[in-house]
């Protein structure tokens, strides 16, 4: 009901301020039932144990230092895990485009021995793709481009496949 009278952005900066709320009032409830107690225990047995005054203040600097420690080593540890794609095979897939555009595509047919050779060299380029695809790409991306070539080749801009009609 509060979304729809007062949209999305509206309940959504709602809940962030009762999160942080409830996040400041336990803050509050753990600073003042445990940390207080523990370090006037601490000072009780070992007087000079803690030279520095501990107080709301040092504790909030403390668990603002434990917080971006618990949130950096996972996002180190996530861009380190990264899957990175190596410039080599950027440029082999990039020359293999290539010769896609100069040789397939631009390609002269004019006889049906040509439109067979046109085809089993379209193949095999298509199979070089696919092999490179499948060794550095995930499973996901490798499928996507596989299924492009269910699209005819009329979605191409005509000066690429004027050489190619001869097999429609």
């Amino acid at each position: 009901m509060g979304e729809e009278r007062f949209g999305r952005r509206a309940t959504t900066l709602l809940l962030l301020l009762v999160y942080l709320a409830v996040a400041a009032g336990c803050l509050y409830y753990f600073v003042i039932f445990l940390i207080v107690p523990v370090i006037t225990f601490v000072r009780s047995i070992l007087p000079n144990a803690l030279p520095i005054e501990v107080n709301v203040i040092t504790v909030l600097y403390i668990s603002a230092f434990v917080a971006a420690a618990i949130l950096v080593f996972p996002a180190i540890r996530f861009f380190w895990q990264q899957r990175r794609i190596p410039q080599r095979v950027i440029d082999g897939l990039a020359t293999l485009r290539s010769t896609a555009i100069q040789q397939i595509l631009n390609g002269k047919v004019s006889t049906d021995v040509e439109l067979k050779l046109w085809e089993t060299k379209e193949e095999d380029w298509q199979q070089d793709v696919l092999a490179v695809l499948r060794r550095h790409f995930p499973q996901a991306e490798v499928l996507v481009l596989n299924t492009l070539e269910l699209y005819s080749k009329s979605v191409f801009p005509m000066p690429l496949i004027m050489n190619t009609l001869f097999d429609s």
